[in-house]
């Protein structure tokens, strides 16, 4: 009896193995058959492809990292068994997975981890340095107005015409400002929502440094206490780290005034800034009451915190446009590196890909110059990331000329652009997860 269990035992041991082995030569052998993928759609980023073998990589040691890492990325069922990893994971109580929070409600809450402080330091400066260069420039064009408005007043029979627009020159050059505006991040509104033990980095710790130690030339435009405001409704998406376009409209009926741009107020098109208190009311009213008609452009859009952690893989959430109700005006949309032209702010090719939150400009580009009929003779340029994205619809009424440009992107200068593109105001517009991270605003700045 005990003899037979042995050999049954022994049989068992034999089959299990053989089908381990099956099983492996089964994944190697479609993983040399299929191709490898250049990009993980679901996680939004590019995977590892198959390294060569040189000296140098062997010299190093990286030769052996590199195929570790493509191995890791490349492999039959990859992504089955990322879910069923995640799935054991959240049996266990985890609600964290690769620096995303599964937060109460099914609410994805990014991480918000401490920034590198040279870094910081570095882009604080290199913006001070900006805003002192331009601001300085306006005093020089200033005199230089004045001087040439003070020899056209002694030379007869001038046109009062000719002075006149002089002086709306004098006037236009004394408005030249940089603005700057961080978007907090979901984690920091929404703070409540962490999963039980959780902590994060406080952006609202970073942001009043930011606040403190950037030049006085610089209007700052506090972004936070504007979400704040506003956090009953939905300001972000659920599986993304974007904000929505509500929360888009709401910052920009907040800061409008500040901008210096306004609605007509009367038939003869002139134009009164509103008061504080005016631009808030105006801001509480309800979408009806607006100018704008919001149009669901779709209804399936599962966001990049979801395809990085895992979580709510099959959640679905909407994403609206914002549609003057009347007197939209026309764009011309100049990509300028790829040497493409549209017609159109919406990309609706992207709704059929993973991230349709790149509906919006086609998502991120190097540099951008935006020309619209509107009927202001303002031209910004617009320093930013993704979140400006969904923002910059809303200034097509009020700008003539939008030039854009994102730095994680752009080989360039900021000199380049603003040596192609004269603009008569600076707008820094970023999320602060992005702002306290990124390395590449002292290069495009100072360089």
């Amino acid at each position: 009896m005990l003899e037979k269990e042995k050999q049954e035992r022994k049989q068992g041991d034999i089959i299990l193995g053989m089908m381990f082995v099956i099983f492996i030569l089964v994944c190697n052998l479609g993983n040399y058959i299929l191709a490898d993928q250049e990009k993980s759609q679901e996680e939004n980023r590019s995977l590892a492809q198959k390294p060569e073998l040189d000296k140098q990589s062997m010299i190093r040691g990286s030769f052996m990292d590199q195929y570790e890492d493509y191995l890791s990325d490349q492999f039959i069922g990859r992504d089955a068994f990322r879910e069923f990893n995640i799935f054991v994971k959240m049996v266990g109580g985890s609600r964290m997975e690769s620096d995303v929070f599964l937060g109460e409600g099914g609410q994805l809450l990014k991480n918000i981890t401490k920034p590198d402080q040279k870094m910081l330091d570095a882009n604080i400066e290199a913006i001070n340095s900006l805003a002192q260069e331009v601001v300085g420039k306006n005093a020089e064009d200033k005199e230089g107005v004045e001087n040439q408005a003070a020899q056209i007043q002694v030379v007869e029979n001038q046109a009062a015409e000719e002075q006149e627009n002089d002086d709306q020159e004098v006037e236009n050059q004394e408005t030249r400002r940089v603005f700057m505006l961080l978007v907090p991040d979901c984690t920091e509104i929404y703070q409540e929502l962490l999963p039980e033990f959780a902590t994060v980095e406080s952006e609202k710790e970073w942001f009043d440094t930011i606040e403190n130690r950037i030049s006085d030339d610089i209007i700052w435009i506090d972004g936070l206490s504007i979400m704040s405001k506003y956090k009953k409704e939905k300001l972000y998406y659920r599986t993304d780290h974007h904000w929505t376009t509500l929360g888009a409209y709401h910052m920009f009926c907040e800061c409008k005034n500040i901008l210096g741009v306004s609605d007509k107020t009367d038939e003869s098109g002139d134009q009164e800034e509103a008061s504080e208190e005016q631009a808030v009311e105006n801001a509480k009213k309800s979408e009806n009451e607006k100018q704008y008609e919001v149009y669901p452009i779709t209804t399936d859009f599962n966001g990049m915190l979801s395809g990085n952690s895992g979580f709510c893989p099959n959640e679905r959430e909407e994403i609206d446009v914002y549609i003057p109700k009347e007197g939209a005006v026309s764009v011309i949309v100049n990509y300028v590196d790829q040497q493409k032209r549209k017609t159109s702010l919406y990309d609706r090719y992207m709704l059929e890909e993973k991230d349709k939150y790149s509906v919006f400009l086609g998502g991120n580009s190097s540099l951008i110059d935006i020309r619209t009929t509107s009927t202001s003779e303002k031209k910004i340029l617009l320093i930013k990331d993704s979140f400006a994205n969904c923002f910059i619809p809303f200034l097509t009424e009020y700008y003539s000329e939008i030039v854009v440009v994102d730095p994680r992107y752009y080989s360039g200068t900021i000199h380049d652009v603003m040596d192609t593109y004269p603009v008569d105001d600076i707008l820094f517009l970023y999320s602060g997860a992005t702002f306290l991270n990124d390395n590449n605003i002292k290069g495009f700045i100072m360089d």
